[in-house]
């Protein structure tokens, strides 16, 4: 679903051109993308590895795969920062309504206008379907570590950590956290649409989360408002059962 230009192999390089490619954040893109990439292939791969083993064990070595590459290029996940948390909180509340009621409308309108032509249906699972053991619980737990840990710290580090900045300047690194221009903005906010199902909430929170970015220039404030939107949407899920959500 999302193929990095080649052009970014340029940035990969060590001091010496003739040395062994060592893996650091200043010496490339590999650190902010490679978990986003991870998390892609598992992902295209899902609907084989659910038949072959089942969702819950497809999705928890998905998590598995993706937390140890996070842990592995650790680099790119920068220092805490507290810089406009309340902004965070209060925008990542306000993300979950926002990204039910717009998936909604899209449901409404989409045999009109067609708004999934760019993404598949998301694989959805639900626990009702099995019965309440254990092994259940324990995927649940895996689940939601996924949805409010995992995710957005890979996303928000790829694309504003990474692309928004790399949009603007190809050594990226030297661009300032919140810096924008309008390129960027809005390829960063279509791009991240376009691996969403729900195209419609996925821009309008994507625009929202892009601005957090741009006000406060803390990463962590749009990882933060990222992971209450998730949480507070996963309990919707599990309370409602609205699983093609999940």
């Amino acid at each position: 679903m999302l193929q990095l230009p080649l052009a970014l192999l340029n940035m990969t390089h060590a001091s010496d051109p003739s040395s062994t490619f060592q893996f650091s954040s200043k010496q490339g893109f590999l650190p902010y993308a490679a978990p986003m990439a991870g998390y892609l292939i598992f992902t295209s791969l899902e609907s084989d590895l659910i038949t072959k083993m089942g969702y819950p064990a497809a999705y928890t070595m998905k998590a598995a795969v993706v937390a140890l590459l996070v842990a592995f290029f650790h680099s790119a996940i920068p220092k805490w920062n507290r810089q406009g948390m309340t902004l965070a909180l209060i925008f990542g509340t306000l993300g979950c309504p926002i990204w039910i009621g717009l998936d909604w409308l899209q449901n409404e309108i989409a045999p009109v206008i067609q708004l999934n032509f760019m993404t598949s249906e998301r694989t959805g699972f639900s626990p009702t379907l099995h019965p309440l053991t254990v092994e259940t619980l324990g995927f649940l737990v895996v689940r939601m570590i996924g949805l409010v840990l995992l995710v957005p710290l890979i996303e928000e580090i790829f694309w504003r950590g990474f692309l928004a900045r790399y949009l603007i300047d190809e050594s990226f690194e030297g661009v300032a956290h919140g810096k924008y221009t309008l390129v960027s903005g809005l390829f960063t906010t279509v791009a991240f649409a376009a691996v969403h199902p729900e195209i419609l909430s996925a821009i309008v929170w994507g625009a929202g989360v892009h601005w957090i970015w741009v006000r406060t220039g803390n990463l962590w404030a749009c990882i933060v408002a990222h992971a209450m939107t998730n949480a507070l949407l996963g309990g919707y899920v599990l309370s409602t059962g609205s699983w093609h959500l999940w």
